[in-house]
């Protein structure tokens, strides 16, 4: 980014001001073809959190293909099925858990935090 996009701490910031930057954020990460995935379940703080130290830290976003988006995939099923399985997959996908796993599901539940995010248009 240029200027480089830097976020301020979030200690220092209110639930309001966390959520302007984080929008902001959000905005300028979509104009470079750069998408968040799968954030309902985290509050604004959090996910400005994430953003500020894993994806605007990560190497891959620095990949400049006219034809190329990146998605960072804020609830990936490997790190945390339990949120994945509440928030985010299907009842085919639940099921499937289910019986490879043989674990019991968590309830689903709907996202607390719903955005409307930008989204890719590929």
């Amino acid at each position: 980014f240029s200027p480089p996009l830097q976020l301020p701490s979030p200690e220092s910031l209110s639930d309001e001001e966390i959520h302007k930057q984080l929008w902001e954020a959000i905005q300028t990460l979509a104009s470079k073809r750069i998408y968040l995935d799968f954030t309902d379940h985290l509050s604004d703080r959090q996910l400005f959190c994430i953003v500020k130290r894993d994806i605007l830290t990560s190497y891959e976003k620095m990949v400049d293909l006219p034809s190329h988006t990146l998605s960072f995939n804020c609830a990936p099923p490997d790190d945390d099925p339990d949120v994945w399985l509440r928030y985010y997959a299907s009842e085919e996908e639940r099921h499937g858990w289910e019986e490879e796993t043989g674990q019991p599901l968590p309830p689903f539940q709907p996202s607390p935090f719903p955005r409307n995010l930008p989204k890719s248009s590929a």
